[in-house]
């Protein structure tokens, strides 16, 4: 086969713009993408609407962008929480590792005052920092209490209605102030009030009238009270039945202060409910 210069040259041309094509692509020069193949669409990101824009947020995601005027955080790193809104106006702190997240408080009631035989239980359940003990006071009687007893029970108010309001239970009331206010059906113990000790003339008329009021049921319920949580008779009152042997004693620390503040509560509540029509 015999090829003139003519031809030769042609392809002198052509060879010579391929290669120098080829350079080019090899230093770096952009190369037009090609087209996608027939019967192939391109994946595209859906359009925004209408007065919103739309950016990506990872490779390969979309994410709609927040309203006009807004502007929205970016995603959290992995491992992180993303900050978010509670309430209107105000942004909740997310909790460190190894932290718990602090509870909104609970809502109150009218008046700014949240449950207000919540906080009565608190106040007769204060701790002073006083440590219970087993032999009588014999000094102040009218100073900060222990908010436990041994060989007892403290009870709060709540526990004083339900047991009054259970005959069936038998409980024996005992005041030891000997005044005119007293709880319902309550016996006189003022004299169990007193110090000393569980070997002296009161200790053994104590449970001489412990024995008539119970009939000589040790198991019997017995609530005992004075004053207020700053109030230590109805403890040596306590600690007097215990040691007789009386298997359930219950120490109303909150005594009458608790009692009085119940009754206000109370005579509240139902000035506020509403009155029936009287036809």
């Amino acid at each position: 086969m015999i090829i003139s210069k003519h031809t030769i040259a042609v392809l002198a041309i052509t060879l010579s713009a391929t290669s120098m094509a080829s350079a080019q692509d090899r230093f770096g020069q952009p190369v037009e993408p090609s087209p996608p193949s027939q019967g192939q669409w391109q994946q595209q990101p859906p359009p925004p609407q209408q007065g919103q824009w739309q950016q990506p947020s990872q490779q390969g995601q979309w994410q709609q962008n927040p309203q006009q005027g807004q502007w929205q955080q970016p995603p959290p790193q992995q491992g992180q929480w993303q900050q978010q809104p509670r309430q209107q106006g105000q942004w909740q702190q997310p909790p460190q590792q190894g932290q718990w997240q602090q509870q909104p408080p609970h809502r109150q009631g009218p008046g700014g005052a949240s449950n207000p035989l919540e906080h009565l239980v608190q106040m007769e359940r204060q701790d002073f920092g006083v440590r219970p003990q087993s032999t009588l006071n014999s000094g102040n009687l009218g100073g900060p209490t222990p908010a436990s007893i041994p060989g007892g029970r403290v009870i709060t108010t709540p526990e004083v209605l339900q047991m009054l309001n259970n005959p069936g239970a038998g409980a024996v009331v005992l005041d030891v102030l000997g005044g005119h206010q007293r709880l319902p059906n309550a016996f006189d113990a003022t004299a169990a009030s007193a110090g000393g000790s569980f070997e002296d003339r009161v200790q053994s008329r104590f449970e001489a009238q412990l024995g008539q009021m119970t009939g000589g049921r040790k198991e019997a319920p017995l609530i005992l009270y004075c004053s207020s949580i700053h109030c230590w008779m109805s403890y040596n009152a306590a600690l007097r039945a215990i040691h007789a042997g009386y298997t359930n004693v219950f120490w109303y620390r909150g005594g009458l202060e608790a009692w009085n503040t119940m009754a206000q509560m109370s005579a509240q509540f139902s000035s506020a409910q509403p009155q029936r029509r009287r036809w």
